[in-house]
């Protein structure tokens, strides 16, 4: 996995201006990504698709949530 780890230690400027100047520069140098490979995080760092393996298990728990007002389709609001 890629990315940075930007910690504030002084309150001068803002998350805008460090998105505006320094993530272009980070861009051009090839340091940081523009464009990404869709999938899940799972998919990108494990190359074995989307879902648990079936002898997981929280593979278990697949579909139980389909028609209930709670959980994953909560969350995703």
């Amino acid at each position: 996995m890629d990315g940075f780890n930007v910690i504030p230690v002084t309150t001068l400027g803002d998350w805008a201006s460090f998105a505006d100047e320094v993530v272009p520069t980070l861009r051009d140098r090839g340091l940081i990504q523009s464009e990404y490979e869709p999938g899940s995080l799972r998919h990108k760092v494990l190359r074995s698709g989307d879902l648990v393996d079936a002898k997981h298990p929280a593979a278990g728990y697949r579909g139980q949530f389909a028609g209930s007002t709670h959980g994953v389709r909560e969350l995703a609001r």
